[in-house]
């Protein structure tokens, strides 16, 4: 019984550490595409993707999370990241549709403070990172090249592998990953159906 209980805890550890260390590698993938002048990302969409992830991060810490957490604080840190670059080798056309998206997005987390309840907190910052996609959705209609598929596909399964790895498995710590999962692969479809149309 108790072996099974260490199995079950070690197997979980090492899908976090999977997940998050795969996530990494996509990221220095990401850097690659944008190098090579192949990916320019929308510094709106991660930027509060970045903050989402950090505050959902900090709500599975308080909510006893452990092995689970690593992928949020991961995922938070390369979001920041790629925000910061976004800015010198982003994209350029920013919309006023991607400004109000932002100004949404930021007034939401100004929202999530005054609240006192870690399910409804986790329910508006998962909905907060699900409207920070309009950016990037919209760019892509017409600069479908310009997001590496394989990126947000790799993303999406690092996201399932953090659920997996969840010790403390509740609708607080799961919601969050699960959403960015989904949405993960529904944009990979959304670019390769894009890309099939403007070819």
């Amino acid at each position: 019984m108790f072996d099974f209980l260490f199995e079950l805890s070690s197997s979980k550890a090492i899908a976090a550490f999977i997940a998050s260390a795969v996530t990494i590698g996509n990221f220095i993938y990401y850097l690659y595409t944008m190098y090579k002048g192949q990916t320019k990302p929308h510094l709106y969409t991660w930027l509060v993707w970045g903050l989402t992830a950090l505050i959902v991060a900090l709500i599975q810490t308080d909510n006893a999370e452990t092995q689970g957490t690593w992928l949020a604080y991961t995922v938070a840190f390369v979001a920041l990241v790629r925000a910061a670059l976004a800015i010198p080798y982003g994209e350029k056309e920013i919309t006023k549709g991607d400004s109000i998206s932002l100004f949404m997005c930021l007034g939401s987390i100004v929202f999530w403070v005054f609240l006192d309840s870690p399910l409804v907190s986790v329910f508006i910052l998962t909905f907060i990172d699900l409207m920070a996609y309009y950016p990037t959705f919209r760019k892509s209609w017409h600069k479908p090249m310009e997001e590496p598929a394989i990126s947000h596909f790799i993303f999406g399964a690092t996201n399932m592998l953090s659920v997996i790895s969840l010790d403390n498995f509740t609708l607080v710590t799961a919601t969050y990953q699960s959403a960015v999962a989904l949405f993960s692969y529904l944009f990979v479809v959304y670019v390769m159906v894009r890309r099939n149309r403007v070819i």
